[in-house]
């Protein structure tokens, strides 16, 4: 049975950005320049458009997206305005929201916090906790957030810009490839005019456009990282929190629930379950005029998201605002907050009583941010403001990133082309030092992120001709990386003589990489960097292959350093436009992997790190009876989960060095994985009855094609060196889960 949808606006197959603008965003920008609120949300299922429709792919028609074109309508907007004798000033602020936790985009400090120990950071300005609040006059805001005056496009353009840098780079430093966050830029707006008396007059505005990460649901056997189910189940805990306080927004004239009725009668609205539902709290159910932007795949295989997106949205066109006209006498918030602030200071100081004492100080405190951010004259506006630009310029040049817009022809998807043939780390690259060919195109260095949005933000550019450019988290290396496995100096970059790719050479604080290579190695050397011990052998690979000494890097070659956390390519910009599309293929190069599919049991074997060898031949032995057992089909998830089960190792591991290296003369603990019979556990009372132990056919008499679990007969035991004990001994074991659980306390801990 078919089943009619009704909403304000249905847009056509193949719309334009510039007909999305002109039919969305338009109205928006010219009430927002009279003084009403206004707010556009995208809100879809993964890979729908949303992102395209808001950031758009590039910045050049018919390319850019609803946000620059905003920016563009209400310049245009306000200076018909400033002809006629008005003032203004606009100003730009850009947000995300990652697992609960808000960042300030356009605040280096707020970037830099998210590395590891001895990342670059701006003077005076220590690591901060951004907080929503709540102010009468105001409404909701966060408090610390920085923004920046934008006179121009080029001004928002390269705020943008900044905000992808900084979402690219903490996603490298947090080990995290996928960008599943919330991103919400707002556009603050406020004019000084004359009334017919000659009052001033001031009006004001704020213009969000928020880009909701994707829904997604688990399908069955899809394998994911914890990273990845911790921030899927964070997005869609906020998503459901939102969908809640839009069904309640929609039905509290009808709705009969005695359970939502309020203490004091109203309708209770939980906005306040997440950060979400909070920051657009004034958006859904105040002062603004908001626009849902649904966006749908055309998949057969998506036709469940597809409805319960169209559900979303057909409870949302019920949902009214009660948009008003922000305007009010010249100086009167100013005056209003600062004796707001005084009078709550002398409550305080005659108060008693630790719940009365407490309920002021968070008052008061709300009331000077708020007087901090909006009671501020616009000369000093333009001061932060200009002070904020230089303290991105000085990160950026930090960092060694290009400024500007950095997509190097166009975006990362277009500019990271597949590896049409991977080629190994050549040894034996030419002496370094002599000039690259004049005819060559100039290389760049462009990150590999799986979000394509992220993707390309982060470009080093590779001069031909000049000294070796240093990479590391050292503030004098020339491109500025950080993170778990990244060394203060870990590799030079120089452009080969050749002109067709770029030398690496390592850099060794002692012994050399090959001695590093072996796994388990508990007597490397280490040196001292901030908190953290880092291990003297870089990490260093070229499509997989570790870097022992020096190699060559080719054009579409994936370099990438430390334990998986920052990938690059390496791009010849030639000037002609984008190369090709990116292909699944460069998942398995960026991790240096082969596929796990197929792979058998064995061969996924082959690179887990044992307790001793008979846990290793008593675990090559399982799997191969499993594998025999079962099928190779079957049997395939197994490959996926022991190639999952390596990478988790050598994350704990990686975090154990850095946080213990040196601190133990022993050497740090090393986690390694025990083999426990099946045969003990499942059967253990009728061994002991004398029954005998049975072969390990558990898993093989289960009928059906449900995938064959790796987790049963695997543990992981914390070894270490204990003074006047034996050479190794086992201080802790946990079973998968547990681990699992452990490691993420250890990554907490790392960023910390």
């Amino acid at each position: 049975s078919s089943v009619a949808w009704e909403f304000d606006w249905v847009l056509p197959k193949g719309s334009s950005q510039d007909f999305v603008y002109r039919t969305i965003g338009a109205d928006l920008a010219k009430d927002a320049s009279r003084g009403y609120h206004g707010c556009l949300l995208t809100f879809g299922q993964t890979g729908s458009g949303k992102s395209h429709t808001v950031f758009g792919r590039g910045e050049q028609e018919p390319h850019c997206g609803i946000v620059p074109r905003i920016a563009e309508g209400l310049l245009n907007e306000l200076s018909e305005g400033a002809a006629g004798g008005e003032e203004f000033i606009m100003k730009m602020s850009y947000l995300e929201v990652y697992n609960e936790q808000i960042r300030d985009l356009l605040c280096p400090s707020s970037a830099s916090s998210a590395g590891g120990g001895g990342g670059w950071r701006p003077q005076h300005a220590p690591k901060q906790t951004l907080e929503i609040r709540q102010h009468p006059r105001i409404g909701v805001f966060v408090g610390g957030l920085s923004s920046g005056v934008t006179r121009s496009l080029d001004d928002v353009l390269r705020l943008l810009d900044f905000g992808r840098k900084m979402r690219a780079v903490s996603r490298t430093s947090m080990n995290a490839a996928s960008s599943r966050s919330h991103a919400m830029v707002t556009f603050s707006v406020e004019k000084h005019a004359s009334t017919a008396d000659g009052s001033p007059l001031r009006m004001w505005a704020n213009l969000s456009i928020a880009d909701l990460a994707g829904t997604a649901r688990l399908q069955f056997g899809e394998q994911l990282s914890e990273v990845r189910r911790k921030e899927r189940k964070l997005i869609n805990t906020s998503l459901w929190a939102l969908g809640l306080v839009i069904k309640r927004l929609a039905s509290q004239e009808g709705s009969k629930l005695p359970s939502s009725r309020s203490s004091s009668g109203g309708w209770h609205i939980p906005y306040r379950n997440s950060k979400l539902t909070y920051l657009l709290s004034d958006s859904l159910m105040g002062n603004s005029r908001t626009v849902l932007l649904a966006c749908i795949s055309p998949a057969a295989s998506s036709g469940a998201i597809t409805e319960s997106t169209l559900r979303f949205a057909r409870e949302a066109r019920k949902v009214r605002t009660h948009p008003v006209l922000n305007e009010e006498c010249a100086g009167d918030l100013a005056s209003a907050l600062q004796a707001e602030v005084d009078a709550l200071g002398l409550q305080l100081a005659g108060a008693s009583g630790a719940d009365r004492r407490r309920d002021l100080t968070e008052r008061m405190h709300t009331a000077k941010l708020a007087m901090e951010q909006y009671g501020i004259s616009w000369a000093e506006e333009q001061a932060r403001s200009d002070a904020l630009e230089m303290e991105q310029e000085r990160m950026l040049e930090k960092m060694g990133l290009s400024r500007g817009p950095s997509r190097c022809t166009s975006r990362c998807t277009a500019i990271c082309g597949p590896l049409s043939d991977p080629s190994p780390a050549s040894s034996g690259s030419p002496a370094f030092g002599a000039a690259a060919s004049p005819a060559a195109p100039p290389l760049r260095l462009v990150n590999v992120c799986d979000d394509a949005e992220l993707s390309g933000c982060l470009c080093y550019d590779l001069p031909a001709g000049q000294d070796p450019i240093s990479v590391g988290s050292a503030t004098s290396c020339g491109i500025h990386l950080d993170g778990l496995g990244v060394l203060p100096e870990t590799c030079r970059l120089l452009p080969s003589p050749s002109g067709g790719g770029v030398d690496v050479w390592t850099v060794h604080g002692g012994g050399s990489a090959a001695d590093d290579a072996e796994a388990g190695d508990l007597n490397r050397p280490w040196m001292r960097h901030g908190s953290l011990w880092k291990s003297c052998h870089p990490q260093v690979s070229i499509n997989g292959v570790l870097v022992v000494d020096t190699a060559l890097l080719r054009p579409r070659d994936l370099l990438t350093i430390g334990h998986g956390v920052h990938t690059f390519r390496l791009v010849a910009d030639s000037g002609h436009g984008p190369v090709a599309t990116e292909s699944e293929d460069d998942d398995e190069a960026r991790s240096g992997s082969p596929p796990a599919v197929g792979r058998s049991c064995s061969d996924a074997l082959q690179g887990l790190l044992f307790q001793t060898e008979e846990d290793r031949t008593q675990a090559r032995s399982h799997f191969g009876q499993l594998e025999a057992s079962c099928g190779r089909a079957r049997t395939s998830p197994v490959g996926r989960e022991l190639e999952e089960l390596r990478l988790l190792l050598e994350e704990a591991n990686a975090i154990t060095e850095e946080l213990r290296g040196g601190d133990d003369a022993l050497g740090p603990p090393v986690f390694r994985l025990t083999f426990e019979a099946p045969v003990a556990r499942l059967h253990g009372a009728a061994a002991a009855a004398g029954a005998g132990p049975r072969p390990p056919r558990a898993k093989a008499a289960v009928a059906g094609p449900e995938p064959v679990s790796a987790c049963s007969p695997l543990a992981v035991a914390l070894v270490g060196r204990r003074a006047g004990g034996p050479a190794v001994t086992v201080v802790q074991k946990w079973t998968l889960s547990a681990f699992r659980q452990r490691l993420e306390a250890l990554r907490d801990l790392y960023q910390e």
